[in-house]
């Protein structure tokens, strides 16, 4: 008993240098030096391609049962919105860092332009939607996609993911602090979560090793 205790800190001590210096590596990120093979202008033609009828640069809002709970303009659900590119090279960075096929979910994927792309930087990506309507776009693009509301659907799907993708899928604290909790729960020890247009809830959880890309408006949480 007293051997197997050991061996779990000694587990533990290693994982946390590791992590240690996995973190060091991500607050290098420079992403100028980050080369993407698809160009800015490739990944919004793309977009409006995919939903021309979804989306313009303010955002196109249809009613939600969460009412101010999510994206929301007169208190209504932004049904889609468009990542930045620059995400794509904080995923490649951490692709690089780890040197290794990483398996990545985006929760709330909307038309799935995240998944697609990332699979380009090597990635193996699923994604979670609640709009059923998204099908035919993520049928089109040949992606994983389960369907339904993040906080109320089982997230054990989650338990073998390395990197967690949001865009701030949820406007309001509360509802944010419980999807982030729920995440926690269902990831293992060193899920990276790339959290873009974050909530401030997220600044005070001492769960996560936090890092910055100020040039983006992302945070980078790794479950401690």
């Amino acid at each position: 008993m007293k051997i197997m205790k050991n061996i779990k800190f000694f587990k533990k001590y290693f994982e946390s240098i590791v992590n240690l210096d996995f973190v060091e590596k991500l607050k290098k990120f420079n992403e100028k030096e980050i080369l993407l093979p698809f160009s800015e202008n490739y990944y919004t033609k793309l977009f409006h391609k995919l939903a021309p009828d979804l989306f313009d640069e303010s955002g196109y809002f249809i009613q939600s049962e969460y009412e101010d709970g999510f994206l929301y303009k007169n208190g209504k659900y932004c049904r889609e919105v468009k990542s930045p590119y620059e995400c794509f090279k904080v995923l490649s960075h951490i692709q690089i860092i780890k040197n290794k096929k990483l398996k990545l979910c985006d929760i709330g994927c909307g038309i799935g332009s995240i998944l697609y792309l990332s699979k380009k930087i090597g990635y193996e990506s699923f994604g979670i939607e609640l709009n059923k309507k998204m099908k035919p776009i993520h049928k089109y693009l040949n992606i994983d996609v389960a369907y339904g509301d993040c906080l109320k659907i089982d997230l054990s799907i989650l338990n073998d993911v390395d990197v967690v993708y949001l865009y701030r899928p949820i406007y309001d604290d509360a509802l944010a602090s419980k999807l982030i909790e729920k995440i926690y729960s269902n990831t293992k020890d060193d899920v990276i979560i790339v959290y873009t247009m974050p909530d401030d809830i997220i600044y005070e959880d001492d769960k996560f090793d936090r890092i910055f890309i100020s040039t983006s408006d992302i945070v980078i949480l790794i479950k401690k």
